[in-house]
């Protein structure tokens, strides 16, 4: 096992994440999940826990479709490979997020946001087995185009 080309498989998984978050391909995305993989979002005080790729498609698409535009950028990430199948995670990542307000105006939403995951790997492949998404900090402000 080379531990290099294990910890950038990982990096990929992490940035096609983003990326298909930012295209809107929430179906392809789920498919980054094990199949009962987990996803728990922690956002000032609030909790949400969703398990099999299903339920985490359909939260994310219900997140994701709030806005008009989405702009995710990974930032540092730390890996740990634990066995052959196994590994942990740390990534960064910073999300802007613009959509109109109840009142019709553009608010972008910036959150920074830090990811804890669990990874297992399946048939050759990595995947995410659990993913805790944490909101650091999150700051919203009308945008003008």
């Amino acid at each position: 096992m080379n531990v290099f080309e294990e910890k950038f498989a990982l990096k990929e998984l992490c940035d096609t994440f983003s990326v298909l978050a930012d295209e809107m391909k929430l179906h392809e995305q789920s498919f980054l999940f094990t199949e009962n993989g987990t996803l728990t979002a922690k956002n000032n005080g609030h909790v949400s826990h969703y398990e099999g790729r299903e339920a985490i498609e359909e939260s994310c698409t219900r997140f994701m479709n709030l806005f008009d535009i989405h702009f995710h950028n990974n930032g540092q990430a730390l890996f740990d490979i634990i066995d052959e199948t196994h590994a942990t995670g740390t990534a960064y990542n910073e999300t802007i997020l613009i959509g109109k307000n109840a009142e019709g105006k553009n608010i972008m939403t910036t959150n920074g946001i830090v990811y804890h995951d669990k990874y297992e790997k399946v048939d050759g492949k990595w995947l995410i087995a659990a993913r805790e998404s944490n909101f650091v900090w999150s700051k919203s402000e009308e945008y003008n185009r």
